[in-house]
């Protein structure tokens, strides 16, 4: 049900706090929702148009997708996770019962944005423990190559510190990174609406984008360990709490630098 009462408001601003943010690693769907705010604003002379522009084709679809929004907002778990999702779906909705054909970009923006937030929530729900080993075996790999003592039982990873001391440490389907991988997708998604790319280059970057996103939470995991085998477990936790925020950041800018390349080689294309 939904309830814009005070408790409500309070979460909501609790969500933009810095213990929130950054103490409970909520940095990557907050930085997602700032994406999508920027490119909505950067659109915003093309919904005015559409909002102004007469005739009714399609008029009833987007009335439509504004009651399913609402429907759906109603019906969404009351959870701390789901709430600026349900204040979007609000909003969106009643904007597309009042303006239609105008809702048409926020529409496009609020599927990335619920795409991009709700995918670690799927994988945590429905596929654990297969996404967590998608860290763990190869991390099995390259920890033997590097000569780190890692012993693996299933997701649990034991090793001896050079003071031989003993950490265990749990892989979980969070470590593996779906939170990350799901700001890619939307980053990914939100650039190819403003910039598309020729299908085959598309699914080539796309590609590229993934295996490295993928790539960066093994480094992360791999820099975690190493910090824990020669520095002891506190230094384990420091790594683990600081790694996503300069490994990712760093790693969409090159892959953000990356696209504009392909967009520029495009660009050149073009007969003149």
């Amino acid at each position: 049900m939904i309830t814009f009462d005070s408790s409500f408001w309070d979460s909501i601003m609790n969500m933009f706090s810095y213990d929130f943010i950054f103490g409970e690693h909520h940095a990557s769907p907050c930085g997602m929702l700032v994406l999508c705010s920027l490119f909505l604003f950067s659109k915003k002379k093309e919904i005015k148009e559409e909002a102004v522009r007469t005739g009714s084709r399609g008029k009833h679809l987007y009335i439509t997708s504004g009651v399913v929004l609402i429907a759906a907002a109603v019906f969404m778990p009351a959870e701390l996770d789901f709430l600026i999702l349900k204040l979007a779906f609000v909003l969106t909705g009643a904007f597309a019962l009042v303006y239609d054909r105008a809702a048409k970009i926020p529409l496009v923006i609020l599927m990335i944005y619920t795409a991009a937030t709700t995918f670690p929530i799927i994988i945590a729900n429905y596929a654990e423990t297969g996404y967590a080993k998608t860290a763990v075996v190869p991390v099995k790999a390259i920890a033997w190559i590097m000569g780190l003592p890692l012993g693996v039982n299933d997701q649990l990873l034991n090793m001896l510190t050079l003071t031989g001391d003993s950490i265990t440490v749990m892989v979980t389907a969070a470590c593996a990174g779906p939170t990350t991988m799901g700001v890619f997708l939307g980053l990914f998604a939100l650039m190819h609406l403003d910039m598309p790319l020729p299908l085959k280059r598309a699914v080539c970057i796309f590609a590229f984008g993934v295996a490295g996103t993928w790539l960066q939470s093994l480094i992360r995991i791999l820099i975690i360990l190493g910090m824990g085998y020669n520095f002891g477990e506190e230094a384990l936790w420091t790594a683990h709490f600081w790694t996503i925020y300069i490994l990712f950041p760093v790693w969409y800018l090159v892959f953000a630098f990356v696209y504009f390349k392909q967009v520029g080689r495009k660009s050149l294309a073009k007969p003149t």
